[in-house]
């Protein structure tokens, strides 16, 4: 190494000698492998020769044994026994504290220590960082940025920004234990030289920091006569500055600065014409008008108000003429007169009928008022302004009192309480698969489902149930307001009798047509089929009412092996023709339904025909081309396997049997009715309704429901 001034400059490697001899540093971070046994090999520095280690300089020297070092470094131990060689050894770096250890193992025996030295730890190589010299803008200084600097290095001018322009001699210098890489220019190639802003340059627009030169305006005023007789003028000459200013956008905005001054001023002869004009020509200077102002729609007078408008008078020397300036009005009067007819049937032309107050709506309960808004016309535009109602007069119209705009304010509340919804429900008897109850509408709100009913009506309702629990029968009113119901009395807990079969875990029914809302069959479902070793089993099949709309209800049984397979579904009448078509998707006890041959709904679920019946006129008459369907179908389902089961029509007192208006006497005495087919005619009490939406039974069961009328409930 090499020592320059106060500067340090180190070679790439640095080592450490003794006697000539160039030995390797131990490794400093490791510990020694024994507190008692030296690192390295045990030849190292054997000798007689106190002073035999590679410590040039000494850190610390001749420490006793259990004395502790006061700084670290590599510890070297030298034995003292008597009558030995002595040698000393290393035992590596260690941290100020160690204690010295009273004996030492060499490997082959235990030496007492006669004392200890420490070396100190070799410099650690560290890389000054170069600071940074930004030029200098248009309008703003260069600076010199000096950056923090890693640990061993010392740098001036001190870390920061330097922005006063100087020349900058930037030093660096390593700190105790640091060195530099070899070579290193601790100086940075200084000076820097940092520069004041270069400022705007009018005279070159080549110039990065070029700026329009100042200018100003020039206006010269002729000047004008005295008055007769004179023959001269005073011509002088404004000048009004401008300079230039950068503005948001870095663009040079030419801005004034300054008022105008005069600059000179000469003393002219007056011409001919200005001669004859240099004269005063003031006309009287009160000048009386009338302001008649404006009339409006409903208007029959019109004020007036008379005014006297003072005026002045300049010589205008471009022109040669005096100007006639205003210097001042002042009112003296007002008043008023009849419009003419012609003006008030111009006016009445404008005028548009005041339109009254418009309705409005405040059902019951509170909070909910509000303005029956009327549609725009060609003269009125209404619309609702934080609900407020506004009537705005367009097109030039105004209303009789010549406003364009009536506003009624908000809709007044009146606070009117709504009546309270309520039913109960009375269960009537059970049998093995169904409930029957009774629901009664107690409230003041009428019943819209499962069964519309008035007020004080009731309507008795069949339900078929799978499981244990007591109904629930969820209520939906005409307000809108849904409620659950549970039902009172004996029927209304219900036990099914036990079965040998397995619990159904199959998904619930799925449909093919209508939504589920059904009502049992007064006729017994055919029993279900018993598959034979590779056989299709049908669980149950029969006729069911859906919306007054006759069905055909199959439950598959529980072949999970098939799910997923389509099933063809065929329907046979009792002469071997086929009568219609369909097509589902097995599962496993699952549940499917099917519009009954001959009969049809809409879209909403809602029946258009039944077989036996025609609409003739907008009357229902016997139709005897399809009524052969009522005696019954034999149903073929096939899903390799098949399955085949017979299904009859449901009896003439069922709902979903006949249309719900009973048909003429006319046709029905011309036409005959197939025996045992069509229901009797003439009754309208008492027949079956279906209801128009599902229940909500505990445990959940299919459910079917009829409806009878309020006489016979």
């Amino acid at each position: 190494m090499k020592l320059a001034g106060n500067r340090l400059r180190f070679g790439a490697a640095a080592l450490l000698t003794m006697a000539g001899v160039a030995l390797a540093v131990p490794n400093l971070a490791s510990a020694h492998n024994s507190a008692l046994r030296p690192t390295g090999d045990d030849g190292v520095g054997i000798s007689s020769d106190n002073d035999n280690h590679p410590c040039s300089p000494r850190a610390q020297g001749d420490i006793q044994a259990g004395e502790a070092t006061s700084v670290g470094g590599v510890v070297w131990i030298k034995s003292g026994s008597a009558g030995e060689n002595h040698g000393h050894y290393s035992f590596g770096y260690q941290d100020a504290g160690y204690v010295i250890p009273a004996q030492i193992d060499v490997g082959d025996k235990m030496k007492n220590t006669s004392h200890a030295d420490v070396c100190g730890a070799p410099s650690k190589e560290v890389t000054p960082i170069p600071p940074t010299l930004n030029p200098p803008t248009c309008v703003a200084g260069g600076s010199l940025v000096i950056p923090a600097q890693p640990a061993g290095v010392s740098i001036t001018p001190g870390v920061g920004t330097h922005t006063a322009p100087a020349d900058y001699e930037v030093v660096v210098t390593p700190l105790g234990g640091y060195v530099f890489p070899d070579g290193f220019d601790t100086n940075f190639d200084s000076p820097y030289h940092v520069l004041p802003a270069t400022g705007y340059q009018s005279n070159d627009p080549q110039s990065p920091c070029h700026r329009p030169p100042d200018d100003f305006d020039e206006r010269i005023d002729e000047g004008v006569c005295d008055g007769p007789g004179d023959g001269s003028a005073t011509r002088t000459v404004f000048h009004t500055d401008f300079t230039y200013v950068l503005d948001a956008n870095s663009q040079w905005v030419r801005t004034q600065d300054g008022d105008e001054y005069p600059v000179d001023t000469l003393e002219r002869a007056l011409t001919e014409k200005e001669l004859e004009n240099c004269r005063p020509e003031n006309p009287p200077s009160d000048e009386i008008t009338e302001d008649t102002g404006s009339a409006e729609c409903g208007d029959t007078t019109l004020e007036t108000r008379t005014t006297v408008t003072h005026y002045t008078y300049e010589y205008n020397a471009a022109t040669l003429t005096w100007d006639k300036v205003l210097a001042g009005t002042a009112e003296i009067s007002f008043g008023e007169r009849e419009l003419t007819d012609e003006e008030v049937a111009a006016l009445t032309d404008q005028c548009v009928t005041n339109p009254g107050e418009p309705t409005q709506s405040d059902p019951c309960g509170p909070g909910n008022a509000a303005w029956d808004v009327p549609s725009d016309t060609e003269t009125i535009d209404w619309e609702l302004v934080n609900g407020e109602l506004v009537a705005t007069a367009v097109g030039g119209y105004k209303f009789g009192n010549g406003e364009t705009a009536i506003n009624y304010g908000l809709p007044a509340e009146s606070g009117e309480e709504c009546p309270a919804p309520n039913a109960e429900v009375v269960c009537t008897s059970t049998g093995p698969d169904y409930v029957s109850w009774q629901l009664t509408n107690t409230g003041e709100v009428a019943i819209v489902s499962p069964v519309a009913l008035a007020p004080g009506e009731s309507a008795v309702i069949e339900s078929l149930r799978a499981e244990e629990g007591s109904v629930t029968v969820a209520v939906l009113f005409a307000d809108q307001s849904p409620s659950e119901f549970v039902g009172s009395g004996d029927g209304c807990v219900f036990t099914p009798p036990v079965t040998t079969q397995p619990p159904d875990t199959t998904a619930p029914p799925t449909e093919t047509t209508q939504p589920p809302v059904t009502t049992n069959p007064t006729t017994p479902t055919e029993p279900p089929t018993t598959p034979g070793p590779s056989g299709l089993s049908i669980s149950a099949i029969g006729p069911v009412c859906l919306r007054d709309a006759p069905y055909i209800e199959v439950t598959f049984g529980n072949q999970p092996e098939f799910n997923g397979r389509p099933a063809a579904i065929t329907f046979i009448d009792l002469d071997g023709s086929s009568v219609g078509t369909d097509t589902a998707t097995y599962q496993a006890g699952s549940t499917v339904r099917f519009v009954y041959p001959g009969a049809s709904v809409d879209g909403a679920g809602n029946p258009t025909d039944w077989p036996g019946w025609m609409l003739v006129d907008g009357h229902w008459v016997v139709d005897p081309s399809d009524a052969r369907l009522r005696d019954g179908l034999t149903v073929v389902i096939e899903v390799n396997p098949t399955a085949t089961a017979t299904v009859s029509y449901p009896p003439a007192t069922a709902a979903c049997a006949n249309p719900q208006t009973t048909p003429d006497p006319a046709p029905s005495t011309t036409v005959p009715a197939p025996a045992g087919r069509l229901p009797q005619t003439g009754a309208s009490t008492g027949v079956l309704a279906m209801v128009a939406a599902a229940f909500l039974l505990a445990g959940g069961g299919a459910i079917f429901a009829t409806r009878r009328s309020g006489a016979n409930g």
